[in-house]
């Protein structure tokens, strides 16, 4: 009967330094999730950083972009207006080119009426 009763605190002992290591091997677990998912979550901000700064870079490409294109719209404003006033101008020039011509004829026609007389 000693023996058993030896057996059962010895068992008793062996239990609970099995339940030490349980614990001790869950605890180890639990700081190694804990420590990769504080890895997780410093890539996560890190990309996070990265991708807010690309996402600044690109918006402020998209401004330049839209000031360039406002831009070229006032400069195609401005040369169609130029345009328009050429045109003008040059309608005007054809049509004192043509009175011109007019009178010219006018004028050899009298003088070749005067020559032949």
């Amino acid at each position: 009967m000693q023996t058993v009763q030896l057996a059962a605190p010895q068992q008793k002992n062996l239990n609970n330094t099995c339940c030490r290591y349980a614990l001790q091997q869950e605890v180890k677990g639990k700081n190694a999730l804990a420590k990769e998912l504080a890895d997780v979550k410093q890539q996560a901000q890190h990309f996070t950083r990265r991708v807010e700064k690309e996402k600044e870079a690109l918006r402020m490409e998209l401004n330049k972009a839209k000031q360039q294109i406002k831009e070229a719209d006032t400069a195609i404003g401005s040369q169609k207006a130029e345009i328009e006033k050429l045109n003008h101008i040059i309608n005007e020039a054809d049509q004192e080119r043509i009175r011109q011509k007019k009178e010219y004829d006018i004028v050899v026609n009298e003088r070749d009426i005067l020559g032949t007389q």
